[in-house]
Parts: structure tokens; C-alpha cells; sequence
């Protein structure tokens, strides 16, 4: 019987087993990339978020401690507030917004528009007058009208 000339066969094989560890290895590397990137940009619209909701209460208490300086002038301009600046060096974009309703003087919207790390998060507080006070009625997106009927 002829026996088969397999020299160099553990050398392809080594090659062979290497390439697939590389292979693994990259694969791995990309997903733990891909979630690194989900994780940073999930963290900075959190980060805007509530950097949003910190402006929004903000104004909704300085509304009803001294409503004339930051209610808008009639029914039919809003108040801007813009380059509103964070305490303690935070950074990020913030720009705010407060209007009537168009059909009831009696609601307010105080919308904050907040970027924080290239992610936007855009939030709506509605304020309804009960009493002599502006009470906080509901948080939503941006543009959202306030409906008696879902009461």
C-alpha cells in the first residue's frame, strides 16, 4: 500500500484554525462595538430627556411664583426662552417654548426642546388654571393638544 505524502498538513491546519479564531474574534468585536455605540447614545437622550423635564419643572414653578415674567404676552404670540444654561457646567442645548392653547386661555403648553450629545428629545408640559393656579396636567411630545374628553 502507498501511503499519501501529508507533510505540511499541520501547517494548513494551524492556518486554518487561526483564520477562524480571527474571524470569531472580529465578529465579537463588532457586536461589543455596536452595543457600545447603543449604550452611549441611549445614555445621551436619557441625558436630554431629563435635562428637558429639569427645564419644564423649572418654569412650571417659576409660573406660579410670578406668572406675568414668563407667560407669553396674549394668546396669540408665544414666549421663547432660548440658550437656557444648566447649573454645575452641564452641557447641552436647551430652548424653550410657552404658549396658549388656541381655544382655551386657560391652558398653557411649555414646550423644551433639549440636545444633549447629538440626541434630541423634544417635551411638552400642559398647565391648566384651577383656582388661581397653574396645575400640572400632563407630559407628552411636542405638539400634543390637551383633550378634556381623555380625562
Amino acid at each position: 500500500m502507498k501511503k499519501m505524502n501529508e507533510r505540511g498538513s499541520t501547517i494548513v491546519t494551524g492556518i486554518v484554525i487561526v483564520l477562524i479564531i480571527f474571524i470569531i474574534l472580529g465578529t465579537a468585536l463588532a457586536i461589543a462595538t455596536s452595543y457600545q455605540k447603543r449604550a452611549i447614545n441611549e445614555h445621551a437622550r436619557k441625558q436630554a430627556y431629563l435635562n428637558g423635564i429639569s427645564v419644564i419643572e423649572t418654569i412650571a414653578g417659576q409660573i406660579n411664583n410670578s406668572e406675568e415674567l414668563f407667560l407669553p404676552s396674549n394668546n396669540y404670540t408665544d414666549r421663547k426662552i432660548t440658550d437656557v444654561q444648566l447649573p454645575n457646567g452641564h452641557a447641552g442645548e436647551i430652548s424653550a417654548v410657552i404658549k396658549y392653547d388656541n381655544n382655551d386661555k386657560n391652558i398653557i403648553y411649555i414646550q423644551v426642546t433639549s440636545i444633549y450629545n447629538h440626541q434630541t428629545e423634544e417635551i411638552q408640559l400642559t398647565l391648566m388654571k384651577q383656582s388661581g393656579q397653574w396645575k400640572k396636567v400632563t407630559y407628552s411630545k411636542i405638539g400634543d393638544e390637551y383633550n378634556h374628553e381623555n380625562e
